[in-house]
C-alpha cells in the first residue's frame, strides 16, 4: 500500500510540473498526499501488544481477568481468550507508550481505574458487550479524544471520563444514572443526555470549559448539584417536561429552553435565568 501511495505522489508531482500554472493550484493536494504517506508509515511502525505481555487471573466463573500490562507497545489489543478461556474483565492497563486500546466483545467489565493516567492514550475502541465501566476507569487520560460507548453499558462509575480530551460522546441508551463527576473537566463541546438516564449526578459536567450546548431528552427526571458548575461557555440547555427537580445552578448567560408551563420554566423564572419556550 505504501508503494502505491508513493507512486501516486510521484505521478501527481510529474503531472503538475508539466502543467505550468496547475502546479501552484495543486500544491495543496500534493502536500496532503505526502502527509498521508507519513501517517501511514507512522501507523505501520507502531508496536502492538502480545498475549504474553499481560498478567491475568482466572475468575470464579472460569473466565479470565486481565490485571496488568507489562509491555511497552503503543497499541494494546486486549486478547479475547487466554489459555482457552474468555477474557471478560480488564484492569491495570497503563504505560507511557500506550496510544490506543482495543477492547474485544468478550469483555463485559472495565474495572475501577483500569486505564487511568495514560498520558499519551488517544483512542479507545470498545467492544459491544461491555456492561460496567468502573469509577475513574479513564480518568486523567489527558489526551484521550476518541472513545465509543456501546448501548450495552448499564453502569458507569464516578469520574470515569474526568480530565479527558473527549469533545463528543454517545451516552449509552441502557444507562439510567450519570454518576458524580462522570465527564467533569473534560473537553466536551456538546452532549445529548438520552431519556433512559433518570438522574444527572452531582458535578456530572463540572468545569467542562468548552461545553456550549446540552440537550436533555424526555425521560430525565432530576439534575443534581453542581452538574454544570464552571461551564462558562454553556449558552443553551434544553430541558424536557419530565424534569421535576433541579438542585444545580445554571451558568450566567445560559438560556434554558423548555416547554411552557414546565418545572424548568418555573425554575428559570424563580432564579432569574433567561427562558425560551419550545
Amino acid at each position: 500500500m505504501k508503494k502505491k501511495i508513493l507512486m501516486m505522489t510521484l505521478l501527481l508531482a510529474i503531472g503538475i510540473t508539466a502543467c505550468g500554472e496547475a502546479k501552484a493550484e495543486s500544491s495543496g493536494e500534493n502536500a496532503i498526499i505526502e502527509e498521508q504517506v507519513v501517517q501511514s508509515e507512522e501507523s505501520d511502525s507502531l508496536e502492538e501488544s502480545k498475549v504474553e505481555d499481560f498478567e491475568y487471573i482466572f475468575l470464579d466463573d472460569g473466565t479470565v481477568g486481565i490485571r496488568a500490562y507489562k509491555g511497552s507497545a503503543a497499541i494494546i489489543n486486549i486478547p479475547e481468550e487466554i489459555e482457552g478461556a474468555k477474557v471478560t474483565s480488564i484492569d491495570g492497563i497503563s504505560g507511557d507508550s500506550i496510544v490506543k486500546i482495543v477492547i474485544p466483545d468478550s469483555v463485559t467489565t472495565i474495572e475501577q481505574a483500569a486505564c487511568w493516567a495514560n498520558d499519551n492514550l488517544e483512542e479507545v475502541v470498545m467492544g459491544e458487550n461491555v456492561t460496567k465501566i468502573g469509577a475513574k476507569a479513564f480518568d486523567l487520560d489527558d489526551n484521550l479524544q476518541i472513545i465509543n460507548l456501546p448501548d450495552s453499558v448499564t453502569e458507569i462509575g464516578e469520574a470515569a471520563f474526568s480530565t479527558t480530551a473527549i469533545k463528543e460522546i454517545n451516552v449509552p441508551k441502557s444507562l439510567t444514572d450519570m454518576s458524580q463527576g462522570i465527564f467533569s473537566l473534560s473537553s466536551l463541546e456538546r452532549v445529548t443526555v438520552p431519556g433512559n438516564v433518570k438522574t444527572i449526578g452531582i458535578c456530572a459536567f463540572e468545569d467542562c470549559k468548552d461545553l456550549q450546548e446540552v440537550i436533555i431528552e424526555e425521560g430525565v427526571e432530576m439534575i443534581d448539584e453542581a452538574a454544570f458548575k464552571g461551564d462558562d461557555a454553556l449558552a443553551r440547555i434544553e430541558i424536557p417536561a419530565s424534569v421535576t427537580e433541579m438542585n444545580c445552578k445554571i451558568p450566567e448567560g445560559c438560556t434554558i429552553v423548555a416547554p411552557a408551563g414546565s418545572y424548568a420554566e418555573t425554575f428559570a423564572n424563580e432564579n432569574g435565568y433567561t427562558f425560551e419556550a419550545r
